[in-house]
């Protein structure tokens, strides 16, 4: 029978009843331990302190005031959905002086007990707990997926494998807990034998060697003060390994454990992300499985080393679940990867018995940026080209639009055609966009999603590319005027041959200059209405679909020569006829008064006769010529007419 693990790398004991603290209000925390939590009363009142706003700002307030006795039970300060918590271990019976150096006094001479400390906040009360956390390492091998080493004979040091990952050059790795290296004493590595997720089945091939590692502050140093100043050391736990055996292919999943094997695949990793308060996560580890909680506290947890002291505490961030009768996490777990939705969110560390029992989790995030450059491997989507692919074709120099489903932020989409790079698009928001390179024929871009060294599979389209169209900027769309177009001016593609042509006239083309500009004169005359111009490019032998626009010549406004504006008549001499010039050949229509008739332009001349006559007042004269169905603007006169004269 295999020696039990616990009994040879047991963290520092849990045995002393602990105290909890929950800040922030709201319904307490129910501590489960031996003892029925009961409130604790507070001997001595301290004048009331700022309510703290972060966990940090906690933590050091905490440390720095808290006498070494109580304080070297300290196991979390969290965050939890109530405000904070601080899990701690035994009461201590009062204050007692600490020496100070003759140096600047900063803080208190005398710590605290957690129950003065508490006292100092309004919103803080005090119940049982159970004591600091242990390290989930075991005895056995996979996880999420196992792995160990061989301590002495049939001794065996086991942990989970976090993460796949690459180093800062990008060769394969392995991310995992700071804590399975021992503090640096355990470097060679090999593989769980397969064997059901609860049963230790022997150690096989090589894995790697543990390369860098972190557990609590760097170079797996304890939270420490120095003389009255906080050193803090707040840290994490996290270790890679590298040198992985080439017959090894990492992969971006976690292992699910279904029907207890370790090797069936589970959910892939897409991106890293921070745990947040309510989220569920899921882990998989070589022990437990793959199994899921809820985050219900997010801050910095402690957790026993290996020195054997009472002062050897390594503070980590992260955050913490409930782990009823140890079913989310146990001992083995160490290292195991736990995953938000598809992002990674942390790596398994201890476990602890309050509340029934409590697992926690290194921050992924902190712990990766101790390292010296290490990544987790990402399971990349596929790129998809959106664009359609039409028989028509698509003119070159357009973009074609794509997307990658959740892909982390700085990611790139890398597009090939024709045998080299063309592009390197950026992913905003899952989109990307790219243009097409010059050059007609049919041509297929593959494209790769790329973030830091992650890949993702090719996806492939072809497209018929075709010349583009030239573009006319002389005209706005849909343009007008009184006078036709002398020169009709665009761009293009350089060296291309434009050539501009109206249904009747005579075609004309131009040269598209080295700066993408070309412009045209028009040949023969413009009719009235709407004339469309069609407009093309050739390279070569390959000829652009057809561009077109459109201008309409409108007839000018005809004169009115008779009456005078603004004239004034009597009664008896209001005018009968309305006269003007116009368009040789177009329709005059001419409104005065209850008058309203169309005469003929003849001789570019127009002559109308009122029907009825002109009553007094102020009348407007309105004339309008219409030409080939295109009518002009009015033209408008304003006369008045006397009263008759009574007689």
């Amino acid at each position: 029978m295999h020696q039990s693990l616990p009994a040879i790398i047991k963290r520092l004991a849990v045995l002393s009843v602990s105290m909890l603290l929950v800040l922030g209000g709201g319904q307490l925390a129910t501590a489960a331990s031996s003892h029925a939590a009961t409130p604790l009363v507070i001997a001595e009142q301290l004048p009331a302190a700022k309510n703290p706003r972060t966990v940090e700002e906690l933590f050091n307030d905490y440390v720095r005031q808290i006498d070494p006795a109580a304080l070297d039970q300290l196991q979390a300060i969290m965050l939890t959905k109530n405000g904070f918590i601080i899990r701690t271990g035994a009461l201590s019976s009062g204050p007692r002086a600490v020496p100070r150096m003759a140096t600047l006094d900063i803080y208190p001479r005398t710590k605290l007990t957690p129950e003065q400390f508490a006292s100092k906040y309004s919103n803080v009360t005090l119940r049982e707990a159970a004591g600091p956390a242990e390290s989930s390492a075991a005895n056995e091998v996979l996880g999420g997926m196992g792995y160990g080493s061989e301590l002495a004979p049939e001794v065996f040091a086991v942990c989970s494998i976090g993460f796949a990952g690459f180093n800062a050059v990008g060769a394969p790795a392995a991310i995992s807990a700071g804590h399975c290296t021992r503090d640096g004493k355990i470097k060679s590595l090999r593989v769980e034998k397969p064997s059901s997720s609860q049963d230790f089945g022997g150690l096989g091939t090589a894995l790697g060697q543990f390369g860098f590692a972190q557990f609590g502050g760097r170079n797996n140093t304890a939270t420490t003060l120095k003389g009255n100043y906080l050193v803090g050391n707040l840290g994490t736990d996290i270790s890679v390994i590298n040198q992985l055996n080439p017959g090894f292919k990492t992969q971006p999943y976690l292992s699910g454990w279904a029907q207890g094997k370790a090797e069936s695949r589970g959910p892939k990793i897409t991106g890293i992300t921070q745990a947040k308060l309510g989220t569920k996560v899921c882990k998989s580890g070589r022990t437990t499985g793959y199994t899921c909680g809820t985050v219900d506290e997010v801050g910095i947890f402690v957790v026993g080393g290996f020195k054997n002291t009472s002062r050897d505490i390594r503070a980590i961030h992260g955050f913490g679940m409930k782990n009823r009768n140890y079913r989310l996490a146990d001992e083995g777990d160490s290292g195991g990867g736990a995953i938000s939705g598809s992002s990674a969110v942390g790596i398994t560390s201890a476990i602890a018995d309050d509340d029934g029992g409590r697992a926690y989790f290194a921050d992924i995030t902190r712990a990766l940026k101790a390292t010296p450059g290490y990544s987790i491997k990402l399971a990349l989507n596929t790129p998809k080209l959106s664009t359609a692919a039409s028989k028509a074709g698509l003119e070159f120099g357009t973009r074609i639009n794509g997307s990658v489903a959740n892909a982390p932020a700085g990611t790139t989409v890398r597009v090939n055609a024709g045998g080299k790079t063309i592009a390197k698009a950026k992913v905003e928001k899952g989109k990307f966009s790219f243009k097409t390179p010059p050059g007609a024929g049919n041509l297929t871009f593959s494209a790769q999603a790329v973030s830091g060294y992650n890949k993702s599979s090719t996806a492939t389209k072809s497209y018929k590319l075709v010349v583009p169209r030239p573009k006319i900027t002389s005209l706005s769309k849909a343009a007008r005027g009184t006078n036709a177009p002398q020169i009709i001016s665009g761009t293009g593609t350089p060296q291309a041959t434009v050539t501009l042509n109206r249904a009747g006239k005579p075609k004309v083309t131009a040269t598209v200059s080295a700066k993408g500009s070309w412009s045209i004169k028009p040949k023969g005359s413009w009719g009235y209405g709407t004339t469309t111009i069609s407009t093309t490019q050739k390279i070569g032998k390959d000829s652009s679909p057809v561009a077109k626009s459109t201008f309409k010549l409108i007839p000018k406004a005809p004169t009115i020569t008779t009456p005078k504006t603004n004239a004034k008549f009597a009664y008896s001499k209001a005018p009968r006829t309305i006269g003007g010039t116009g368009i040789n050949g177009a329709t005059v229509k001419i409104s005065a008064g209850k008058n309203t008739i169309k005469v003929k332009i003849v001789g570019n001349k127009w002559k109308a006769k009122l029907p009825v006559r002109l009553g007094a007042g102020t009348h407007q004269i309105t004339a309008t010529q219409t030409i080939a169905k295109t009518s002009s603007a009015p033209t408008h006169r304003s006369i008045t007419v006397a009263k008759p004269v009574r007689r």
